[in-house]
């Protein structure tokens, strides 16, 4: 091999390999929490639903997205309970020994969840497109929400949270946010807001 062949193959692995890097980060799942009030914990996880599938395992799984869209809906309820179990009973959510008080699950309807399924099938058929597979519009979005304990916040353990994820989601960015709120009451006419940066 001559030097302009060698470098060219450096250069197209090294291409190669960073929109990988690349489109990897830009799909991986995310995960959000958000701390209101001092003692609501909202949880929001947005991930691709194909990767999803692929990762999952439980008895009867069909073997495709397609197998799974079989038009008794019967698979497609298993898939949704499966959702069910892994979010809810799978992923602990801790603030040191104590667990969230009343976990409320939110998973897209059945009749949304094919939609979305069918749009992935849809997507899988056409050639590959960059700014197609970097959207993140037709990913799985689900909500996990519930109240801090009264024990954690009176022991100071409400200070730290520990969420155990599930092992399907693969790689997750966390990010944990707590908005400062103000009420502006209406009888003081027209209203300022004001925040300092810091």
């Amino acid at each position: 091999m001559n030097k302009i062949t060698i470098k060219n193959t450096l250069v197209m692995a090294f291409m190669f390999f960073s929109s990988q890097l690349f489109s990897h980060g830009l799909t991986m799942t995310t995960a959000e929490l958000t701390l209101r009030n001092n003692n609501h914990l909202t949880l929001a996880i947005r991930t691709s639903l194909p990767a999803l599938f692929n990762r999952m395992q439980w008895q009867n799984k069909p073997v495709s997205l397609i197998h799974l869209m079989a038009e008794d809906g019967v698979a497609l309820t298993a898939f949704r309970s499966q959702l069910n179990l892994m979010f809810l009973k799978n992923m602990p959510i801790k603030f040191a020994d104590y667990a969230l008080i009343s976990p409320n699950l939110r998973l897209p309807s059945q009749a949304v969840l094919r939609r979305q399924i069918e749009t992935d099938i849809a997507n899988s058929l056409l050639p590959s497109n960059e700014e197609r597979d970097h959207d993140r519009s037709n990913y799985l979005l689900v909500y996990v929400d519930g109240f801090i304990p009264k024990k954690a916040l009176s022991t100071g353990d409400a200070s730290r949270v520990e969420v155990l994820f599930p092992d399907e989601l693969a790689d997750i960015m966390v990010s944990f946010n707590r908005p400062l709120a103000q009420t502006l009451p209406a009888s003081q006419g027209r209203r300022l807001y004001q925040e300092t940066f810091y």
